[in-house]
């Protein structure tokens, strides 16, 4: 959590064909679209992406050094033992509701 940013780290698993996490929405965002997902590529630099693909019969792992979801505009603060639900939006899927327990760091 840093100001109005909070960075959520997840695993999400596909039993399906394709499919695309374009967005996410929650409670604790002022709007919708406020999502940016980050991935280190192979050369170990961040890359912005708007969307992340996540490949079928496997798992998608959203992780400290690897993709990670910032949500930006928060409605408030977040403080850990706080918790919320988001709600991610894919492409094919619709949408996930996802329960999120706010940590002070990624690896508690």
């Amino acid at each position: 959590i840093d100001g109005d940013t909070a960075t959520v780290f997840f695993s999400v698993s596909n039993a399906g064909g394709d499919d695309t996490l374009t967005d996410a929405e929650s409670e604790v965002l002022k709007m919708r679209n406020s999502s940016v997902g980050f991935c280190n590529n192979d050369t170990g630099s961040v890359e912005r992406r708007d969307a992340i693909n996540v490949a079928p019969t496997d798992w998608t792992i959203f992780k400290p050094g690897g993709c990670r979801l910032e949500l930006k505009g928060l409605t408030r603060e977040l403080e850990p033992g706080d918790g919320f639900e988001l709600r991610l939006i894919f492409d094919r899927a619709g949408t996930l509701a996802l329960p999120v327990a706010v940590k002070k760091n990624p690896g508690q």
